[in-house]
């Protein structure tokens, strides 16, 4: 029992490490491009790439967190008035899994020993002794975040071509995606557009978001 509450505490005190210095999220970003200097500036408007999310509460939060990194990285998004030069097409998607790790911790026992020296002094001394060793197996929810933006122009006809395809893929264990999106957000558009066809991995870290919040 001593050893399982020493291996809950230490749990316990690794989570309010974490939760005092903010969280930080790592992902893998990947995006190819045929962007142009002319593009900036152009008129784009953010829309689902899954139909099934057009009038979606939840994409419209993230649709407007979208808009803002697309204006910080030089574009002009479109009113409900305006004719857009480009659509900003996005969605987003979660896997959960569930993650069991076997583990082996040791079982302690509290021993004292009382020795006395040539003069009858009288000495105590306790230690830690590992009389055995407990297996179990911990489980833990991990979740896969993908990001996608497609920057697209439509011509008279219809016909779309792609002006930037982007990618972002992120593991953690922080189950609330609200919290979190903006976060990924930054992670993706960091360096905009980038250079075409490279992998990145990116780190963005935010004090003012605890594990509490996910």
């Amino acid at each position: 029992m001593r050893a399982a509450n020493s291996r809950l505490g230490l749990l316990m005190l690794a989570a309010l490490a974490l939760g005092g210095c903010g969280l930080q999220l790592e992902s893998d970003v990947t995006a190819f491009h045929a962007l142009s200097p002319g593009d900036r500036g152009r008129l784009v408007a953010v829309a689902p790439m899954d139909a099934r999310k057009q009038g979606s509460l939840e994409f419209l939060s993230y649709a407007a967190q979208v808009e803002d990194r697309l204006r910080r990285a030089g574009f002009r998004t479109a009113g409900a008035n305006d004719r857009p030069e480009l659509f900003a097409l996005f969605d987003y998607q979660t896997d959960e899994e569930i993650v069991q790790t076997p583990y082996v911790e040791p079982i302690t026992e509290t021993r004292t020993t009382t020795t006395r020296d040539s003069y009858g002094v009288e000495r105590r001394q306790t230690n830690e002794v590992i009389t055995g060793y407990r297996s179990g197996v911990s489980t833990e929810n991990r979740f896969t975040r993908r990001l996608r933006l497609d920057i697209v122009e439509f011509s008279v006809n219809r016909q779309q071509r792609k002006l930037y395809e982007g990618q972002l893929r992120n593991v953690s264990d922080c189950k609330n995606l609200p919290v979190i999106m903006d976060v990924l957000l930054e992670g993706m558009f960091a360096d905009f557009p980038g250079a075409s066809g490279r992998a990145r991995s990116i780190a963005v870290k935010r004090e003012n978001i605890s594990r509490a919040d996910c």
